[in-house]
């Protein structure tokens, strides 16, 4: 069976808070009591100051055939009765007093110091020694629980007896239970409050978990690329964050992952294309060949000649989506070196000056300062021979290719057909022949693909500008290698 997280973390809270009630209640009992008792003998001993205050006036007043002080003779003690009686019907104060020789005097008189109990004469001994003692032993005596102060009868510096004053706990008792009724009371009313607002905090807690739980179930159903909706500075504001950019990302894969897909239909319908006409040619001409259709010696040359050049198309294919694999794999480390990049372009012009029947038209405009770089020399010597003989190849009779080297950037323009808006986002791409292309059966239409991935191995950008019966212009922005 499921739980609710919201009741889980309702009760966790309301649990917190019955616990905390009860520690708070068993203090304040505590301490509601110890300061009940506090207050009981603060007021004792207030009221055993004045009580003693009154007997030292009466002693002083006594006439004097009756001697000086209660030590005089049990005459005076007894006189005493009167005095506590007094006080008792006044007041309420049950006081008692009890002189050297053991004699216990009370109000009511009915007392004996033989009825007092067990642990009274320790406390009566202390008392004539001159200590402030209390006490809760006399309770069986006075009938009722209660706080007994006993402190010393002195006059003239004479302690000549005890004071013994009682006064009933069993209000402070009952104050104390009506205070932790009270508590109890309030913190149960707490509690239900309290009850009630964690319920409404977990469902207001819970409710951005949920919509989390239903995001993710879709996520994980492969709905790529919703979000949460989750705005918030909290713990949950930071997952909810997280779990959107992990649908991002996922949506990132999964569209990476189709073009990726659509490349290699793409690549593979390409690779097909380029080797379905060397391959059909090469069929052609060796069956022709066994089958003695062809027998005379120049026509066989002829056949020989063709099956080469095909061959050696198939050849230029192959190495050239070598190259473009191996570029393209991350465990490749490029050769770097420093050198001056001029050199690489004499390098490539002269290459191509000899290899070219009519002889190639190309102007250079180059800085006087060498332009150190580092860079893999034979890669950069690729990229450029790559553009160049684009450039060449598809000018025709009166191709004519300008570069300007000025600053951070590598200008090759020549004077050839252009290139259609339509063609110039493929141009980079594996085997795309724009419209000027078609036709042309030079070249494994890799070349550019190449070049492309030797400039991102070094960092180098290129930009193209180019429009219809305007030219093409490549700019490469060389500051990623210069030194």
């Amino acid at each position: 069976m499921k739980k609710s997280f919201a009741i889980t973390l309702a009760a966790m809270l309301s649990a917190a808070l019955l616990i905390f009630s009860l520690l708070i209640g068993l203090t304040f009992s505590a301490l509601f009591r110890q300061h009940t008792k506090t207050a009981a003998k603060e007021t004792l001993k207030r009221e055993a100051g004045i009580i003693l205050s009154a007997l030292s006036m009466e002693d002083e007043t006594a006439p004097a055939n009756q001697g000086q002080g209660m030590g005089r003779g049990r005459g005076h003690m007894a006189g005493s009765r009167g005095f506590l009686r007094n006080l008792d019907h006044i007041t309420g104060i049950d006081a008692w007093l009890v002189d050297e020789q053991m004699q216990l005097i009370t109000a009511a008189g009915q007392l004996r110091y033989q009825d007092l109990p067990t642990g009274a004469e320790d406390v009566v001994a202390k008392v004539l020694q001159g200590q402030e003692v209390f006490s809760e032993g006399f309770s069986g005596v006075t009938g009722t629980p209660s706080l007994t102060l006993g402190m010393p009868v002195t006059i003239s510096g004479d302690t000549l007896g005890a004071l013994l004053l009682h006064a009933p706990i069993q209000g402070l008792e009952e104050s104390s239970r009506q205070g932790q009724r009270i508590l109890l009371i309030s913190l149960l009313v707490g509690l239900l409050l309290s009850l009630g607002l964690s319920l409404l905090l977990s469902r207001r807690v819970t409710a951005p978990i949920k919509k989390l739980e239903g995001t993710t179930a879709r996520i994980a159903q492969g709905e790529y690329g919703i979000q949460t909706d989750i705005r918030r500075q909290d713990e949950i504001g930071s997952l909810a964050k997280a779990i959107d950019t992990l649908s991002t990302k996922l949506e990132q894969a999964r569209e990476e992952t189709n073009q990726t897909e659509n490349l290699r239909r793409e690549f593979m319908a390409n690779v097909s294309h380029e080797l379905k006409t060397p391959v059909t040619v090469l069929r052609g001409s060796l069956e022709a060949l066994r089958d003695d259709v062809v027998t005379e010696p120049a026509q066989v040359k002829q056949y020989y000649s063709t099956m080469l050049s095909e061959t050696g198309a198939l050849e230029h294919l192959i190495s050239d989506q070598l190259e473009l694999s191996k570029l393209q794999s991350p465990e490749y480390f490029l050769s770097l070196s420093d050198w001056v990049f001029q050199e690489v372009l004499h390098d490539v012009v002269s290459g191509l000056e000899k290899m070219s029947k009519q002889g190639a038209n190309i102007h250079m405009e180059l800085p006087d300062s060498p332009v150190s770089v580092r860079a893999d020399y034979a890669r950069i010597r690729q990229m450029l021979l790559a553009v160049l003989s684009n450039a060449l190849r598809y000018g025709g009779q009166d191709a004519r290719v300008e570069i300007t080297l000025r600053d951070a950037a590598l200008s090759v323009r020549d004077n050839g057909p252009g290139i259609s808006a339509m063609d110039l986002p493929h141009l980079f791409d594996r085997f795309y022949r724009g419209e000027n292309a078609r036709g042309q059966q030079e070249g494994s239409g890799l070349g550019l693909a190449i070049a492309r991935q030797v400039a991102d191995r070094h960092g180098i950008s290129i930009k193209v500008n180019s429009a219809p019966g305007e030219g093409t212009e490549f700019v490469f922005h060389i500051g990623s290698i210069m030194i």
